[in-house]
């Protein structure tokens, strides 16, 4: 298993398989039922070359991706975006980078109110970890993103960034990048053109650290679209030299004038960077780490297994908890976070995530 993805309604689970064997170029891409497990759809694609040694890739995953409409899967391999039409169990066209040196899928990211996706490219250089920045923070440098229509196929913009895009708002007309190039060890959210690329302001989250470790950048703000104006801000895993995270809140802030609209403060609140919203951008899911300042210092591991937060009501603090979330084998991808990465339905009404290598779903009750 290499990706997953449950649909806007909660009733369709897709799936992107792929060979045990690095020399065996096939990929399979399955639907099933939610409720039956019936196979609804299954396309084979064929792909060439050896796959890369992907765990020296912290910023690539495989990734596939139901569209708002569910007429389209919208996969990602090491090679090309692939867009398959689901009623048709076809692929009915594909994507590649206009950009020679920059030619890697990297991530898909899709708009809600139209067919729009922007993809990212980045190199297929083996990363070096004796470069690594402070705390393990790692961006690629440079990254190519082509916003595209995968009903039509045409190719709207070009442009270049610093890092992979977080999010794709409602409409597909902005997109949210980290911002590296700040002065202040948390990195935070800048909201783009996504027509253009050009930079339109970077966001104050709020957040911040009280004793960094060192100069240079030691976290990010993780930034998802709620709409066309709104944008859902967390902070991420990393912590200070206090043991504390730059913030401890959810905070929705208004992208036209940088106001804050509303923040939600979870109970035992441990951000991991890994929050899934869905379809119509009108509920999210998050998962939940706790670890006390006192033993982040010491470097200990959390007491508690990992949760995953659900909030069916943006407007609302009120939010379901699946907890103790089992620790094992992720997708066979990039580093543990593959573990626990969830992907949520319209109104929360299926919930999936990773457990041994496989998906279990949870339907709201």
């Amino acid at each position: 298993m290499q990706a997953f993805d449950i649909s806007p309604d909660g009733l369709l689970l897709a799936v992107l398989f792929q060979s045990t064997s690095a020399r065996d170029g096939w990929l399979r891409v399955v639907v099933e039922d939610v409720a039956t497990g019936r196979t609804r759809m299954d396309v084979a694609l064929n792909v060439e070359g050896i796959r890369p040694e992907i765990h020296n890739f912290p910023w690539y995953e495989p990734h596939l991706e139901f569209s708002a409409d569910q007429r389209f899967l919208t996969v990602q391999d090491w090679q090309m975006i692939r867009v398959v039409d689901i009623a048709d169990s076809k692929v009915v066209r594909t994507f590649t980078s206009t950009n020679d040196q920059l030619s890697f899928p990297l991530s898909i990211h899709s708009a809600s109110s139209n067919d729009l996706v922007l993809v990212s490219y980045g190199t297929k250089v083996p990363f070096v970890w004796g470069n690594k920045g402070f705390n393990d923070l790692v961006n690629p440098q440079r990254v190519h993103n082509e916003l595209v229509d995968i009903s039509t196929g045409q190719r709207q913009s070009r442009w270049d960034s610093l890092d992979i895009p977080q999010s794709l708002s409602a409409d597909g007309k902005l997109a949210a990048v980290s911002e590296w190039e700040g002065s202040t060890p948390l990195v935070e959210v800048e909201i783009v053109d996504a027509q253009t690329g050009q930079k339109l302001k970077t966001l104050n989250s709020g957040f911040k650290f009280k004793k960094p470790w060192a100069a240079g950048p030691a976290g990010r703000v993780i930034g998802r679209f709620l709409s066309d104006d709104e944008i859902l801000l967390s902070p991420d895993e990393h912590v200070d030299s206090t043991g504390h995270r730059s913030g401890d809140a959810f905070r929705t802030v208004r992208v036209s004038d940088g106001q804050l609209v509303r923040e939600i403060r979870p109970q035992d609140f441990g951000p991991a960077g890994e929050i899934a919203v869905s379809a119509d951008r009108h509920c999210f899911a998050a998962l939940n780490w706790y670890i006390s300042p006192g033993a982040a210092k010491r470097d200990a591991a959390p007491a508690e297994p990992p949760s995953l937060l659900i909030f069916p009501d943006l407007t609302k603090a009120q939010s379901y908890t699946i907890p103790q979330l089992q620790a094992g084998a992720g997708l066979e991808t990039n580093e543990w976070l593959d573990s626990w990465r969830p992907r949520i339905a319209n109104n929360a009404a299926a919930v999936a995530i990773v457990r041994d290598r496989g998906v279990v779903v949870f339907q709201r009750n």
